[in-house]
């Protein structure tokens, strides 16, 4: 997750199935310049791309998915589940955006809307 874009990698039984970048990046978030047609075409390329595939894994990188992975004292290597990160994405949606910075020290450009979207 960027600035101005999101790059997606997906794999499949330890093969990558697919990667694309997305218009979609916390700048863009924070100007509201993401509208809901970026969203849903987003989510329908996960799907059709997905579907018919076994235990699909998705990676993230960037500041903020780092951070979060740090703030689940998770041990390197271990994924975080999608259920971890509603969880994290409930507690932060009752914050204020200066709480998320100085309670666990999340950078301003990082709302976490993007990767709990989908």
């Amino acid at each position: 997750m960027g600035g101005g874009s999101t790059e997606l990698t997906f794999f499949s039984d330890g093969k990558m199935i697919f990667k694309k970048s997305f218009n979609i990046g916390t700048i863009r978030l924070l100007k509201n310049q993401v509208n809901e047609a970026a969203w849903d075409e987003m989510k329908e390329f996960i799907r059709s791309k997905t579907k018919g595939h076994h235990h699909v894994t998705a990676i993230g990188s960037g500041g903020n998915i780092n951070k979060i992975f740090s703030i689940s004292k998770r041990k390197e290597g271990k994924p975080l589940t999608l259920e971890l990160l509603r969880d994290y994405y409930k507690e932060f949606s009752n914050l204020s955006l200066s709480q998320r910075i100085t309670l666990h020290k999340l950078r301003k450009t990082g709302p976490m809307s993007l990767f709990l979207r989908c």
